[in-house]
Order: C-alpha cells, then sequence, then structure tokens
C-alpha cells in the first residue's frame, strides 16, 4: 500500500498569491482534489489532503499530519506569483540528486511537462530549496509551482479546467512511474490493457537505426541531466528498460530541448 499525502497550498485566512481574478487557494485546492481522484483509479494507494475544504492551517499542521499519518510521499501544490512564467518543482536542498526524493521529482517533472507540452508551457526546472513542508517531513516529498498567477497567459490557462485536469495528470502520472502503481481493472478497457501489456515489455528493437537513436538521446542526456541519464543507462543496461520507458525518454527529451521533436 501506497500512501499519498496531498497539501493544497495555503487556505482560510491565507488567500497565497492572488492575481487576474483568482486566489491560490482555490486553485490548489482544486489541483490536490484532481490529483486524488485520479490515484484512486490505481491499486493499492491510499490518498489523504491536508485539507479539503477552505481552512486555515499552518505549515507545522500540514507536516505533523503527515508524518502522523506514515506518508510514503508527500506532495505540496502551489500557484507562483512574481513576474516569471512556468512550471518549476522542488525537493528539500538536503537530499542529493542520487536520493529516492530526487528520482521522485525527476519523475514528476518530466511527466507533468510532457501532459501540459501543447499549452507552450515555460520549463523553469526541477530545482531543491529550504522549503518547510520539504524540510520537515519524514518522507520523499515535492513542492510544485504551478504557472504565475500575476501573469496573465499563465492566468488564462489557470482558468482553464482542462489544463488544470492535465496538470493534474502529469503529476499522477510521476508518482505512477516512480512506485510502480497499477490502475484498478475496473478502470481499465480491454484497449488499455493491451496497450499497457504492449508498453511493458522490454525495449529490444531489431532496428540498428532506432537502437542508435536511443543512444544518441541518452547520450545528449548525459551531457544535460547525467542523474536522470544514468538511470535509464543502468535499465538499458540490466535489460530492464521497456517500451514505455524508451517512449518516455523521447517525450522528455524533446520538451527539454535536448532534441529537435518534428
Amino acid at each position: 500500500m501506497v500512501k499519498i499525502k496531498v497539501d493544497p497550498g495555503h487556505g482560510g485566512t491565507d488567500p497565497g498569491a492572488v492575481g487576474n481574478g483568482l486566489r491560490e487557494k482555490d486553485l490548489t485546492l482544486t489541483i490536490s482534489k484532481k490529483i486524488r481522484d485520479m490515484l484512486l483509479q490505481y491499486q493499492d494507494v491510499q490518498v489523504s489532503l491536508t485539507r479539503e475544504t477552505d481552512k486555515t492551517l499552518s505549515l507545522k499542521q500540514r507536516t505533523d499530519m503527515a508524518n502522523a499519518w506514515g506518508a510514503d510521499f508527500l506532495f505540496s501544490i502551489h500557484i507562483n506569483a512574481g513576474g516569471g512564467t512556468g512550471y518549476e518543482d522542488f525537493r528539500f536542498n538536503k537530499v542529493s540528486v542520487s536520493s529516492r526524493t530526487a528520482k521522485v521529482q525527476r519523475a514528476i517533472h518530466g511527466s507533468v511537462m510532457v501532459e501540459i507540452k501543447d499549452y507552450n508551457v515555460f520549463d523553469r526546472g526541477a530545482k531543491s530549496a529550504n522549503f518547510h513542508m520539504l524540510r520537515e517531513s519524514n518522507m520523499p516529498g515535492v513542492l510544485t509551482e504551478n504557472l504565475f498567477i500575476d501573469r496573465a497567459a499563465d492566468a488564462k490557462l489557470l482558468k482553464n479546467d482542462k489544463f488544470l485536469d492535465a496538470i493534474a495528470r502529469g503529476h499522477v502520472n510521476g508518482l505512477v512511474t516512480a512506485f510502480g502503481l497499477k490502475l484498478k481493472q475496473s478502470e481499465k478497457s480491454n484497449s488499455q490493457k493491451q496497450e499497457d501489456d504492449i508498453m511493458s515489455q522490454p525495449f529490444n528493437p531489431t532496428s540498428q537505426t532506432i537502437k542508435n537513436s536511443v543512444s544518441t538521446v541518452l547520450s545528449r542526456f548525459e551531457q544535460k541531466d547525467p542523474a536522470l541519464s544514468k538511470e535509464w543507462r543502468d535499465k538499458q543496461r540490466d535489460g530492464e528498460l521497456t517500451i514505455s520507458d524508451a517512449v518516455g525518454l523521447l517525450y522528455v527529451a524533446v520538451d527539454r530541448g535536448f532534441i529537435q521533436g518534428k
């Protein structure tokens, strides 16, 4: 059983960032509930929110809840402000790039950027910081900053429910990858089951051109993101690289500009 604590930032007397007719506390709650509902479609997952209403909570109360519940992972959901644009996420700055937390963060970051690629959202990167929610939690945690509420173009997207679905789905898909979650059988159609079976097969192309393409992408990753490259290299070496992994590798490489998409 995987226990996921989702923390909608701000709430109650603390609206968070405000701009363009939006309040951070409302958006974080909407996104968090979408994440919860999507996660509950998976087997062996428990999901709990730090708040389900417009409620005031201190940072300590939030991490105390996650710690007391024995969560395996903590999501803290936020909306940015300050004149910038785009998506970014953070892990605690005292954990290494090879840590479990960093690996989960990379899976989430890549998945979010893949889900929102059609919206031309700027990738601000996977970062680290000394935030309370990450420092005082006993489990791996990631704090996400989902666009800038005070930028008109970002706010327009934040008013789009389909975009919020994509943001939530990106968060969830990252956890699916990181924790190896499986959809409940009742949630799968026959076509989904067949697709899952295909995508989970080992990546072992007979075409030398395809093999060379993947090697080229991994070489680009070694220059730009050595830690992530090693993760995939190890999988490839051990024969654990699946078709799904290879597709994800190409998506992330294009999204981050390591290679040019068509």
